[in-house]
């Protein structure tokens, strides 16, 4: 409150006293409180100076106090600071001129001491547009504190009472910086503390096999969702089980896993991941290598209307490995004979037609069906002899030329072979014929001799 002093002189007028009282003139009041610098224990704060305009000499008592004391300091300057102070805590600032004991109107303004800051500021949750922060409460922490969160350059602010809070609609793979504030009333806040994180990135579009050999596998990477192609590399592990994981990194759309096993099922895990080091969900698929090609592919036996085939296993071969065999001919094999499968290195190839050329392809595959290359051999079966009573020769009534005519055997024949034999020197005439409907001629033989046909 203001002071005010009066002074009393004593004027003898003659043989009368006269006391005269004058109250002695209130100096001007400071200008306006300015708050300059406030922390979690100190103000630093200015005022204007008052209206003196002679050399009259003043100075200024600051008095300030809390709920809880009050204390003041006399300065000859137009500053000051108020040390040891309690954090987040309202005092009530009051400046008065001081001229010759007397004081001035006082200029009042409350003041906040900056509150502590939080600590323990953490990640507590990610999604591809989300994160969620956490932290402790601040040293002395108040009923009546909240908390301000600044997102990047003031692009987003939330306050929040609790100790927690969630920014929404980020957008995926992307870092972002977070300022904690602890805030008091007229948004006097602690120095903030600052994390940075990232959302986590999209996880990668579809994974197609593009090629698959016997030692190698080709991926194409579907870009991942709302990210640009700058923001991202692809991770690749694969492995044959968890204890066998190898990785890569890819900064395209394409790549090839190299070094792999034959006829092995390689499980591949193929994430985003920024240069933050956060990785998205994976996207996982199965894929086989092709196994090696059979080896040694021989024919063994051949009938009218079977072949049987057999060959070696295929390097590097393992268990659970089967075996296609696809026959082609004209006709082709009967039922379902031409499309076979055996879990063994040999196969019979019933239904066949005699005397028709095959192609057999055999054909390596494993549990998915990936297949290797397939072997190829030919083999025609053999054709259907011809009877004797469906034979017939005769002389037609000459002395030096036999007729040779037959009966067309089931089956396909793409040539006869027909010998007549002198039965006395075993000398051979032969003639090849595809002719199955005319009757062969062989002229000048002897007459009278005996021919075997």
């Amino acid at each position: 409150m203001a002071l005010s002093r009066w002074k009393t002189p004593l004027l003898l007028l003659g043989s009368v006293f006269i006391l005269q009282s004058i109250l002695a003139a209130e100096p001007p009041k400071p200008g306006e409180i300015v708050v300059l610098k406030v922390t979690n224990s100190s103000i630093s704060l200015e005022w204007g100076q008052p209206s003196i305009v002679d050399n009259t000499l003043y100075e200024f008592n600051v008095s300030y106090n809390s709920a809880a004391e009050i204390k003041t300091i006399a300065t000859e300057t137009n500053s000051t600071m108020l040390n040891n102070l309690m954090s987040g805590t309202s005092y009530n600032v009051t400046v008065v001129t001081i001229v010759n004991n007397t004081a001035s109107v006082p200029v009042v303004k409350n003041i906040f001491t900056a509150p502590n800051p939080v600590s323990n500021v953490k990640v507590s949750n990610h999604t591809t547009t989300s994160i969620t922060l956490s932290w402790t409460q601040p040293f002395g922490n108040r009923s009546d504190y909240t908390y301000k969160v600044v997102l990047s350059d003031n692009l987003r602010t939330k306050v929040t009472a609790d100790e927690v809070i969630v920014f929404m609609n980020l957008k995926p793979g992307t870092e972002y910086t977070f300022s904690v504030f602890t805030l008091v009333a007229e948004n006097t806040s602690a120095d903030p503390v600052n994390i940075s994180t990232a959302t986590v990135p999209s996880k990668p579009g579809a994974i197609i096999v593009t090629d698959v050999s016997n030692s190698s596998i080709s991926l194409s990477l579907g870009n991942p969702a709302n990210m640009t192609i700058n923001q991202y590399n692809f991770s690749i592990s694969y492995g044959i089980a968890s204890d066998q994981i190898k990785s890569s990194t890819e900064s395209t759309n394409f790549t090839t896993i190299q070094g792999l096993q034959s006829g092995t099922n390689y499980t591949i895990s193929v994430t985003t991941v920024i240069p933050a080091g956060v990785k998205s969900e994976a996207v996982v698929l199965s894929q086989f290598t092709k196994p090696n090609e059979v080896q040694n592919v021989a024919v063994v036996t051949v009938t009218t209307n079977l072949i049987i085939l057999e060959w070696m296993k295929p390097v590097d071969h393992k268990e659970g490995y089967r075996y296609m065999i696809l026959t082609e001919g004209n006709p082709p094999p009967i039922d379902n004979y031409g499309n076979i499968t055996v879990e063994f290195e040999n196969a019979t190839i019933k239904n066949l037609t005699s005397g028709t050329s095959y192609s057999f392809s055999i054909t390596t595959f494993v549990a998915d069906g990936t297949r290797a290359n397939p072997v190829k051999t030919l083999s025609y079966t053999k054709p259907v002899q011809i009877p004797e009573a469906h034979i017939n020769v005769s002389s037609n009534g000459t002395v030096n030329t036999l007729f040779v005519s037959w009966i067309k055997p089931s089956g396909n024949v793409e040539m006869y072979f027909i010998v007549v034999e002198d039965v006395k020197n075993s000398s051979k005439i032969i003639i090849q014929s595809t002719n199955i409907t005319s009757t062969v001629k062989f002229p000048g033989l002897r007459p009278g001799r005996v021919y075997n046909v």
